[in-house]
């Protein structure tokens, strides 16, 4: 099931430059960084009250700077996918392991691409919420939808969100 919207993935062309600018003028809190050779990659996860910036700087020039995702939780990796994928979702990632070796992960588009990442972790990279004097939440992610009543059929049905009001 999932049950967990965890983080939104931004790409950066300079990952030093970006954590500096969450954690020095947002009060953001580093909580694990690595570097994915394999995938010509360095990511930084930031916590920021209670949810998660991660960070993806890829070799020069290899990807666009930008959001890049929405990474959610699952506790059954292979039964979500199978079942977004019956529910006529796009699968992009077979179930693996992660380029970092924490966990497994997938890879779905919504109905308008947006890529989700679907994550079951081997261990937590956050917990409770982290003080801040001003921030307390990250309230929302806006996106930009082709046709609102397939969109939220998917992130409400497919996905499991509830709708805010």
């Amino acid at each position: 099931m999932i049950y967990e919207l965890n983080h939104l993935g931004i790409v950066t062309d300079d990952l030093d430059r970006s954590v500096a600018f969450y954690v020095d003028l947002l009060g953001a809190q580093p909580v694990w960084s690595a570097e994915v050779a394999a995938a010509g990659m360095r990511i930084a996860y930031l916590q920021l009250a209670q949810g998660l910036v991660e960070l993806i700087e890829f070799a020069a020039g290899t990807a666009p700077a930008g959001a890049n995702h929405l990474g959610y939780l699952s506790d059954d990796l292979d039964g979500d996918v199978d079942r977004l994928r019956d529910a006529g979702a796009t699968v992009t990632v077979e179930p693996r392991a992660t380029g970092s070796g924490v966990g497994r992960q997938a890879l779905v588009l919504d109905p308008d691409g947006v890529a989700i990442e679907l994550l079951q972790r081997d261990l937590p990279l956050r917990s409770g919420t982290t003080p801040h004097p001003h921030i307390h939440a990250i309230d929302h992610f806006a996106l930009q939808a082709d046709d609102h009543d397939r969109s939220l059929a998917f992130y409400r049905d497919g996905l499991g969100m509830a709708v805010a009001r």
